[in-house]
């Protein structure tokens, strides 16, 4: 249900009526005395930071030309990035922020939503998350959407530099939030964000998951690209990598074998799709190539650091560029038969797409 339009969009919608924009004495400012104060700010100091926050988001709901818009997103910026500001303003002022970008990003049209999102992604505040996870979910637009996620990853990765701990229970809400994003979205852009913010929260085991999701959707559409989900497994192959190094085969052994199953089942279907099709777009040949590719280098490293074969097959690429579907055939079969050894202990069934749950 649409809410009640607030103090932003009444300015906005005064602004376009009269088609004038806000004179330059009527623009708020913040304070020294504001930026750099200590918790708790009095009511004056945040007073002061909502007209400003009102003020130029009713100014980038307006703008009507793109030095407008940098104008507005650069006033909004600034305030949350300049170093000599408090952690207690810079807080209020991200509170400030989501308070009254809610409503423009619930009832704005697309272009005030994009742009709401593009300035909240450069706040790097714990305060936006909850509001970034819910558009994630609820906005129609990819692109929005996109930037969702993004703001999700920028944030995070902002407060791991600082050494912030994301509260259990909104890390718990994020996750949930990415995870019914990805299994929704078919825009390849927007889904590679998707799954790159699961992994800037650590989310290992979930982005497995989501990629075993995701599966279905390329069975059923073989026009789909590969490209987020081979991105996504390659972050998790790297991860995977400096984690055995740092915590040895015993911690990481489960997470390992998992991702060996989803990565075979990749394979088997990008392949049976690159030797079935009669005509395919050259683009969606490499695409289709480079995931082949990938599963196979992760299965190579999955096998030789926990398997039992004493040799494993060459790399999959260059039969896959000579179209020997006899050697990919051969190589898939290797690569089962490991999968149902110790300690991957797999049976058959769980490792043919479509075939019986885990």
């Amino acid at each position: 249900m649409p809410r009640v339009l607030t103090g932003v969009w009444l300015i906005a919608l005064a602004c376009w009526a009269t088609g004038l924009a806000a004179p330059v004495s009527a623009q708020p400012t913040i304070s020294q005395d504001t930026a750099t104060a200590s918790a708790p700010l009095s009511p004056g100091q945040s007073e002061q930071i909502d007209q400003f926050v009102v003020f130029w988001l009713g100014e980038l709901a307006n703008a009507q030309l793109t030095d407008d818009v940098r104008r507005a997103r650069n006033q909004i910026v600034t305030q949350v990035t300049l170093p000599q500001t408090s952690e207690a303003f810079r807080d209020a002022f991200a509170g400030s922020f989501v308070k009254n970008a809610d409503p423009l990003l619930v009832n704005g049209p697309l272009v005030v939503r994009l742009n709401t999102m593009i300035v909240m992604s450069q706040t790097r505040r714990l305060g936006v998350l909850d509001l970034a996870g819910r558009v994630l979910v609820d906005d129609e637009n990819p692109a929005v959407r996109y930037w969702a996620a993004r703001t999700i990853e920028q944030v995070v990765v902002a407060l791991q530099a600082e050494n912030q701990q994301i509260p259990n229970e909104l890390r718990r809400d994020l996750l949930q939030a990415l995870q019914v994003a990805a299994a929704g979205e078919k825009a390849p852009t927007t889904l590679a964000q998707v799954f790159s913010a699961m992994a800037s929260l650590g989310a290992i085991n979930e982005l497995i998951q989501s990629l075993d999701g995701r599966l279905a959707a390329h069975v059923d559409d073989p026009s789909l690209l590969f490209l987020p989900e081979r991105r996504a497994m390659e972050q998790l192959y790297i991860e995977l990598v400096r984690q055995l190094a740092a915590q040895g085969q015993v911690a990481m052994e489960p997470t390992i074998v998992e991702l060996s199953r989803v990565a075979l089942l990749y394979l088997t279907v990008a392949s049976t799709q690159l030797a079935e099709a009669a005509e395919m777009d050259a683009d969606l040949v490499q695409d289709k190539r480079r995931m082949v590719e990938q599963a196979d280098l992760v299965l190579r490293w999955a096998v030789n650091e926990l398997g039992q074969a004493g040799v494993l097959p060459p790399p999959i690429a260059n039969a896959v560029r000579i179209q020997d579907w006899g050697a990919i055939v051969g190589q898939l079969g290797f690569w089962q038969r490991e999968l149902t050894l110790s300690p991957f202990d797999f049976r058959e069934a769980q490792l043919s797409p479509g075939g019986e749950a885990e």
